[in-house]
C-alpha cells in the first residue's frame, strides 16, 4: 500500500483547496484499508525427551495485517473470505516446519479470517459495494477470541501471514525455529505402515474453502452399471457413488480403483434397488483430494451432472440414474455399528449428519453438564435400519465414549431427548451445508457456557473405544471443568 505523505507531498505547491480535497481523499483511502486477522484453532502431538507423548490444543492467530481492497478481491478470486490463501501460506511456513520436526499437527482444526470488509451485494462498480468495519472492531474481535482460546486451555501461537508472499521463506525459517519445551529431538523417518482409520477431525474452516497440509488425503470410488428391469424392456444408467474415505497421503488411485471395483462387484448387484433389477457392472474411477471439502464438492458435483446426463437419450424419466454406497475401506462395520448391514446402497443425494448430546457428568466430587458434539460423518444404513438411526447411534456412543469413561470413574448419563441426530428431516447434500449448520448449533451450545467435546463417528473398522471416536475438550474445560481426554487418561 502506497504511503499517504508521499501522496500528498506534490500538492503542497498547489492551491489551498486542492490540497484540502486531497486531504478528503488520504482520508477516505484509509477508511477503506482492508484489515484482516488469520487464526487456526488446532492441536499437536509430539514425544518429549522422557519418552512421553504431549498433547497440546493450540490457538494460531496473527496480528492486524493491512491490505488493499483491490489486493483483497485479487486474493478471494470470487470467494468470500480469505481462509483459502491463509490456509495455504500455514501449509508451507507453519505446517511445514512443525512436520519437519515430528510434530503430529491436526491440520483439520478450525481456520478462521477475520476482516473488515463485506460485499453488499451491489452491481460491480457501484461505489456502494463494499461495506467496511473500523479496525478498531476487528482488534475487539481478535481479542475475544484469544480470550476464549485462553479460557478454553489453548496455547497461544503468533505467527505470520504475508499476502504478498515475499516473506515466505523468512516466515518458513522463524516457524522452524519454534520448537515447543522439553521436545524430544526428531527421529529418523519410520518405513511406510498400514493406515489406520483416521483419528483426526475432517475438515478445518467453519466455511470450508480451502486446505492446510494434511495427514491424510480424501477419496471416493464412482462405479457405473447398467441396470435392465426385468418388468419391462427398459435398460439405464445408474452411477453408484462411495462414501468419502480417508486415504494414506500417498494413496495411488490406479490400485483403488481395482480395489472399489472388486469390493462393490462382489457386494453391489445383491443390493440393487429392485429386486427385478438386473445390474451390470462396466466400470469404476476413484477420485483423491487433499482435503474433505474439496472431494465432497466434487463428489457432489460429479453426480449432479450424472443425474442430469447420464441418460439423457431416455424415451422415459429414469427414477434412480445416481445412488450411493457403502465403501467398508477400513474393514467390517459389525463391531461400530452390529445391527446395520455391513453393505448399504441408499438413494440419489447423499446424507451428512452430526450429533449432540447433552448429558450430565460425575466425576469424583464434581458434576457438569456437558456436550459432545460429533464431527460431521456419512452412514449409510437400509430404510428399515435408518427407522432406529438414533439407537444405532446411541450404541456407538456407549461402546466409544460412555463406556471408556466408566472405566475411569467419570460417569455419562443422558436422557433420550439429549440424543439429537441432526438434520431432523431433509438431510445435508454437502459436507459444507452440515459444517455450517454444525457451526450454527455450536453458537447455541456455547451460550449454555457449558464444557464441549468433539468427537468422530467411524463407520466401519475395529472398535477401539475412545481410540476410534477421540473425544477431546473443544472448549470451556478449565478451572474446575476438569478435562478428560484419552490422551489425559494416561497420566491417571
Amino acid at each position: 500500500m502506497k504511503n499517504a505523505t508521499s501522496l500528498i507531498r506534490p500538492a503542497l505547491l498547489v492551491s489551498a483547496a486542492v490540497v484540502m480535497m486531497l486531504c478528503s481523499n488520504v482520508i477516505r483511502t484509509n477508511a477503506q484499508t482492508v484489515w484482516t486477522v488469520c487464526t487456526w484453532d488446532t492441536s499437536s502431538i509430539y514425544k518429549q525427551k522422557d519418552g512421553k507423548e504431549k498433547f497440546e490444543r493450540r490457538f494460531y492467530v496473527t496480528d492486524l495485517i493491512a491490505t488493499t481492497k483491490d489486493t483483497y478481491v485479487a486474493l478471494t478470486k470470487g470467494v468470500p473470505g480469505l481462509e483459502s490463501p491463509c490456509g495455504d501460506y500455514i501449509e508451507r511456513t507453519v505446517f511445514k516446519a512443525a512436520q519437519e520436526r515430528g510434530e503430529r499437527v491436526d491440520s483439520s482444526g478450525t481456520l478462521k479470517v477475520l476482516k473488515n470488509i463485506e460485499d453488499s451485494g451491489e452491481d460491480v462498480g457501484s461505489s456502494n459495494r463494499w461495506k467496511f468495519a473500523s479496525k478498531e472492531e476487528i482488534d475487539k474481535k481478535r481479542a475475544e477470541m484469544i480470550k476464549d482460546a485462553t479460557d478454553g486451555g489453548r496455547v497461544i501461537l503468533s505467527f505470520n501471514w504475508d499476502l504478498s508472499g515475499k516473506n515466505e521463506a523468512a516466515d518458513l525459517a522463524k516457524e522452524r525455529q519454534r520448537i515447543p519445551g522439553n521436545m524430544a529431538a526428531p527421529a529418523a523417518p519410520a518405513p511406510a505402515t498400514k493406515t489406520e482409520a483416521p483419528v483426526t477431525a475432517p475438515a478445518k474452516t467453519s466455511a470450508p474453502q480451502t486446505s492446510a497440509a494434511t495427514n491424510y488425503v480424501f477419496g471416493w470410488a464412482r462405479v457405473l452399471t447398467t441396470i435392465v428391469d426385468q418388468d419391462r424392456p427398459n435398460q439405464i444408467n445408474r452411477a453408484y457413488y462411495s462414501n468419502v474415505v480417508a486415504l494414506a497421503p500417498n494413496a495411488d488411485a490406479n490400485a483403488l480403483k481395482g480395489q472399489a471395483l472388486a469390493y462393490f462387484s462382489q457386494y453391489g448387484p445383491p443390493y440393487a434397488m429392485k429386486v427385478n433389477e438386473k445390474m451390470q457392472v462396466k466400470e469404476a474411477i476413484v477420485k483423491i483430494f487433499p482435503t474433505l471439502y474439496e472431494a465432497d464438492n466434487a463428489r457432489f458435483t460429479m453426480a449432479t451432472q450424472d443425474y442430469d446426463k447420464l441418460n439423457a437419450g431416455a424415451s422415459t424419466e429414469v427414477a434412480l440414474p445416481v445412488s450411493y454406497f457403502t465403501w467398508n475401506f477400513y474393514g467390517s462395520r459389525k463391531d461400530l455399528f452390529p445391527n446395520i448391514s455391513e453393505f448399504v446402497t441408499t438413494g440419489y443425494v447423499p446424507q451428512w449428519e452430526f450429533v449432540v448430546v447433552e448429558a450430565n457428568v460425575e466425576r469424583q466430587d464434581a458434576r457438569e453438564t456437558r456436550y459432545y458434539v460429533s464431527y460431521p460423518f456419512e452412514l449409510f444404513m437400509s430404510g428399515s435400519e435408518s427407522i432406529k438411526k438414533n439407537s444405532h447411534l446411541d450404541s456407538y456412543f456407549t461402546a466409544t465414549v460412555v463406556e471408556p469413561a466408566k472405566q475411569r470413574g467419570v460417569k455419562i448419563s443422558y436422557y433420550d431427548d439429549a440424543f439429537e441426530v441432526f438434520p431432523h428431516s431433509s438431510p445435508y447434500k454437502t459436507f459444507a451445508e452440515a459444517w455450517a449448520a454444525r457451526a450454527e448449533r455450536l453458537d447455541v451450545i456455547k451460550s449454555h457456557e457449558s464444557p464441549q467435546y468433539d468427537f468422530l463417528v467411524i463407520s466401519n473398522g475395529p472398535n477401539k473405544g475412545e481410540g476410534t471416536s477421540f473425544p477431546f475438550c473443544a472448549q470451556l474445560c478449565t478451572g474446575e471443568r476438569a478435562k478428560v481426554t484419552t490422551l489425559e487418561t494416561r497420566k491417571e
